[in-house]
Formats: structure tokens, sequence, C-alpha cells
């Protein structure tokens, strides 16, 4: 952290919560547990690992469910930084929301709302009626998608910090 920036990010812009978490873990970053997979990244108190197997969302899902995690929810500004950071391949990547249930009503796939979202322009479409399923462009930002779409190459695994 420098000139009260972590990289792009203003500090200042951030909630107190993220400010103390920042802070901490800038003083003392966690060490990757045994169970946590080479190449997961840390952020906010959560594991997040990019596993490049092209499926279908909900099968995505089933797979992050096995690896005892979740498709990724993205809830503060620093963790859209981290997606930042993850998505900077020219892949599409699964996440954790979906308005499968009532449309337009996005929730995360543990049924919690989704709150922040970083939508990219005219997203979401549902176009065809069909796009249920948030994935998430080069550069982070999301896009509704067939729960099918060909274009997805992998998705984002999210696993709850324990020691």
């Amino acid at each position: 952290m420098k000139n009260g920036k972590h990289g792009e990010l203003d500090v200042s812009e951030l909630s107190l919560n993220d400010q103390q978490y920042l802070k901490g873990w800038a003083t003392n970053p966690p060490k990757r547990p045994d169970h946590v997979p080479e190449g997961a990244y840390f952020q906010s108190g959560k594991w997040f690992l990019v596993v490049t197997e092209k499926l279908t969302w909900k099968d995505a899902e089933r797979k992050a469910r096995k690896m005892k995690g979740q498709l990724a929810k993205f809830e503060s500004k620093l963790e859209i930084e981290l997606l930042e950071n993850l998505a900077i391949q020219k892949n599409y990547f699964w996440i954790g929301a979906t308005d499968e249930d009532e449309e337009g009503v996005w929730k995360w796939s543990d049924g919690t709302p989704v709150r922040t979202s970083h939508w990219d322009g005219g997203q979401p479409s549902n176009d065809g009626k069909r796009e249920h399923f948030a994935s998430v462009r080069p550069g982070r930002k999301w896009n509704d998608s067939r729960e099918d779409s060909p274009s997805i190459t992998g998705f984002i695994v999210q696993r709850e910090h324990r020691k």
C-alpha cells in the first residue's frame, strides 16, 4: 500500500471494514492452508481459484461444491479488483450469479441476493430469453449467458478461509 492506494485502488473509497482488512492483510498476509490448491488468490477472507475446464454453469457449480467451495461471489470493491486480475486473459469464466428462478432477480448460487455487480454495457440482456447465468468477460465485466454457452472456458471457485 502506497500513498493511500493498493495498486490502482484508492483505499479511501473503501468501506472502513475493507480498509481495516486491507491494512491487516498488508502487514500479515495469510498463508495458503493445505486444503487450498496452488494458484488460489486470497481476498476478503476467501480464496479464489480459476479453473480452466469447459463445463455448463450447473456442472461448474457442482464441481465447485466437490472442491468444498462454490462458484465465486464478488461482493466488495476489493473482490471486484481481484476479479480484474483474474479476468485479464482472453477467456470467459462462470461466476456464481443466476436469475434462473426469476428473470431479472439475480442471486448467488447460495441463494443470497446480488447486491454489487459489474455488468458490461447493455447487460444483462437475457438474449433469446435464455441467458440466466453470469459470466465474467476479460477486463472483469459481467455478462449473462446461457447455461451451455460455448464461449465460457472455465469458472472461478471461492472457498472460505479456514486456518
